[in-house]
C-alpha cells in the first residue's frame, strides 16, 4: 500500500513539472525535421512548445496529463470520434496525451516527432 502511494506521488510530481518541451528535445526534433529548430515554451492554461526555424513555426506540441490512464484513453477516444485532429497527430502513453500540429511539416515527420516524444515520457 505504501509503495503504491509513493508511486502515485512520484507520478503526480512528474506530471506537475513536465512540459511539452521536456518530452522532445530541440536537438532530436531537428534531426527528424532535417533542419535546426529551437523550442520555445508558451505558458498558458495549456502550455505549448513551439518549434521554430528562425522566426517561423515548424510545428507545435501540447502535453496533457490526466488523473488516470482510463481518463486519458477516454479523452483520446472522444477526440478520435469527433475527428478534430488530423490522423497521427496525437499519442497516448499512460496518463499523458501528446498532440502536435503543423501547417508545413508532412504527416510522416509529424508522426515521427510524436513517436519520439512519447519515448521520453
Amino acid at each position: 500500500m505504501v509503495l503504491g502511494s509513493l508511486l502515485a506521488l512520484t507520478s503526480a510530481a512528474k506530471a506537475a513539472t513536465l512540459t511539452p518541451c521536456d518530452v522532445l528535445p530541440a536537438s532530436e526534433a531537428s534531426t527528424i525535421v532535417g533542419k535546426p529548430v529551437k523550442s520555445v515554451l508558451l505558458q498558458s492554461a495549456m502550455p505549448s512548445c513551439m518549434f521554430l526555424l528562425g522566426n517561423n513555426l515548424v510545428f507545435g506540441m501540447n502535453l496533457i496529463s490526466f488523473p488516470s490512464e482510463a481518463d486519458a484513453k477516454s479523452r483520446l477516444q472522444g477526440l478520435a470520434a469527433r475527428k478534430s485532429r488530423i490522423p497521427g497527430s496525437i499519442r497516448q502513453k499512460g496518463v499523458y496525451l501528446v498532440s502536435a500540429w503543423s501547417k508545413t511539416t508532412d504527416l510522416n515527420k509529424l508522426n515521427a516527432l510524436l513517436d519520439a516524444a512519447v519515448k521520453h515520457l
